[in-house]
């Protein structure tokens, strides 16, 4: 649930989010979960992960792309310098997935968790941090968090206000 509450905090409802063509269901789910339209880019089949110039050929046909999802598939680092100049370019959120990368460096030596307005971590079996379950997410100082509250489940239990402004700091 930390990548839909990454996406509910940073993108507005309606916007399109464009994530890799190779990903799980629980990243469309987080998507669609967030009342966000999902757009998928296709893979290099040399690095399992989109590039700028395959996000540049989304965006030509998705006009209402806000936001972005960078995935490290199997901890192998995604080209970051040409999707952080789309990015730049289109004025894109980057919102950085975690579940399966966490440690990763890009090829310019900043890890993986510091490019993207946020990051989400997912701690499921089979994750780079393998626990039970439960997540995290990481946002950047400058990113302000929403006023409006988000939906957080913890054990089963639905916090409709954990994200009220008396949390924020």
């Amino acid at each position: 649930r930390s990548l839909a509450a990454a996406i509910k905090s940073l993108v507005s409802e309606g916007s399109e989010v464009v994530a890799t063509s190779l990903t799980c269901y629980a990243v469309y789910e987080a998507i669609t979960g967030a009342k966000c339209q999902p757009v998928f880019a296709d893979v290099n089949l040399n690095t399992l992960h989109y590039d700028g110039r395959t996000l540049e050929k989304v965006l030509k046909t998705h006009k209402n792309v806000k936001a972005i999802i960078i995935q490290n598939n199997l901890g192998i680092p995604c080209d970051i310098e040409s999707i952080e100049k789309v990015a730049k370019e289109h004025n894109l959120i980057i919102i950085e997935d975690l579940a399966h990368c966490a440690g990763v460096r890009y090829k310019d030596g900043r890890e993986a968790g510091t490019i993207g307005a946020a990051a989400a971590l997912s701690f499921g079996k089979g994750k780079s941090i393998d626990t039970i379950c439960g997540g995290a997410l990481v946002m950047r100082s400058d990113v302000k968090m929403p006023s409006a509250p988000l939906t957080v489940i913890r054990g089963g239990i639905i916090l409709d206000k954990f994200f009220d402004d008396k949390f924020s700091a």
